[in-house]
């Protein structure tokens, strides 16, 4: 077990529509390449595209460019051409809080989530229509907030977990039919789905149909994360089926290290080894998800740390928090590579990595969208 010295930091996720390269060598200092302030309220949430494959029409992107989307207060969803530097449109106006974003791994469309006066939605953006289309929204009931969502690796399913302490579990081509809850204990703050094992993601995609158990990491205020199996199974005669999925939400062993206050954010790496959480106690906690065994505290600031992200290969992770401060550590004896003064007088809300590990981004309550280069740009 390690325990790293405190130190600040803020940052920002990204994806990139371009293939994944193999990453390079981290410079010590990183190169920034963005700093826009187009919102008019705080930024709660940002990430990259991903690489989706050549064969979904993604109409008016240019598939050369790197695009990231910055998400506020002040309910817009804007779109950023990380590449050209500048801001490509606005995708929405809500008017209303928006806390959550996410993009399908798998099919080229991405998920936000925002809170009315009624209750909440979480509204399905298709990428493939035209540009960006709004097509679809899934309501949680009146005076559910949600709090954060996350899609399964395979595309199939999405996790909401609302202020009613329920995560509830929806498949994404039967929304209305197949869905299943659990309580979380001390009210749900941050969700996400472990990778899928080598030999599955490597594997055919599996049909809408097929039965599946997925693994989720959720995050509370009482500052536990706990483990919960997602396992869907479809009522068949024979190979046909008869009727709605079932799908049951269970709380699984190991248990895992505990923070002192509420969790703000958890992910895996993307091998599964690691599962790291951030926590307004300032300190992020990595456990070993299969063993529950702790790895590393990182004592990141004296003020409570927003959120975190790993890079593509695992190497590093970077965390955002409320000092205004994005840090960056390196996972092979956590030690802090690098950090910087991310969001003056603010704090750093949220950070992630594009796919190829080259950007990092973050975004802050000064209502600003900061992009770094943390790795030159590979040599062909």
């Amino acid at each position: 077990m390690h325990t790293a010295s405190p130190r600040r930091f803020g940052l920002v996720l990204i994806a990139g529509i371009a293939a994944p390269a193999a990453p390079a060598q981290s410079p010590d200092k990183p190169v920034e390449v963005g700093k826009w302030k187009n919102h008019t309220g705080p930024v709660t949430r940002v990430a990259f595209i991903p690489s989706y494959p050549a064969g979904y029409p993604l109409r008016n992107l240019d598939r050369k460019s790197v695009f990231l989307i910055s998400a506020a207060e002040d309910g817009e969803v804007v779109l950023w051409n990380v590449t050209d530097q500048k801001r490509v449109k606005q995708l929405d106006k809500i008017g209303e809080p928006i806390w959550s974003v996410g993009f399908n791994p798998v099919v080229p469309e991405f998920y936000f989530g925002n809170h009315f006066g009624f209750g909440s939605i979480v509204r399905k953006v298709d990428m493939t229509r035209g540009g960006i289309t709004f097509v679809d929204e899934t309501r949680c009931q009146n005076g559910v907030v949600i709090h954060a969502h996350d899609i399964s690796p395979d595309g199939r399913l999405f996790a909401l977990l609302g202020s009613d302490s329920r995560v509830r579990v929806f498949h994404r081509e039967f929304a209305k039919e197949a869905k299943g809850a659990a309580g979380v204990p001390g009210n749900g703050f941050a969700v996400a789905f472990a990778p899928l094992p080598e030999r599955k993601a490597n594997g055919p995609r599996p049909k809408p149909q097929d039965d599946s158990v997925d693994r989720i990491a959720v995050g509370s205020g009482d500052g536990a994360v706990r483990l919960f199996d997602v396992t869907v199974t479809w009522p068949r005669k024979g190979r046909v089926v008869t009727g709605p999925a079932d799908v049951q939400v269970v709380q699984v062993k190991p248990d895992l290290p505990k923070h002192d206050r509420l969790v703000t954010r958890v992910q895996f790496s993307r091998d599964g080894k690691l599962l790291a959480g951030s926590s307004h106690d300032g300190t992020v906690l990595v456990a070993d998800p299969a063993s529950g065994r702790r790895v590393a505290r990182l004592a990141v600031a004296d003020k409570p740390v927003e959120g975190l992200a790993f890079d593509p290969d695992g190497k590093l992770l970077a965390t955002a928090s409320a000092d205004g401060q994005v840090q960056v550590w390196e996972t092979k004896g956590w030690t802090k590579q690098w950090g910087v003064a991310a969001h003056t007088d603010a704090a750093a809300m949220w950070v992630d990595f594009s796919p190829d590990g080259r950007y990092l981004a973050s975004g802050g309550r000064d209502f600003v969208v900061r992009v770094w280069e943390v790795r030159p740009k590979p040599k062909k």
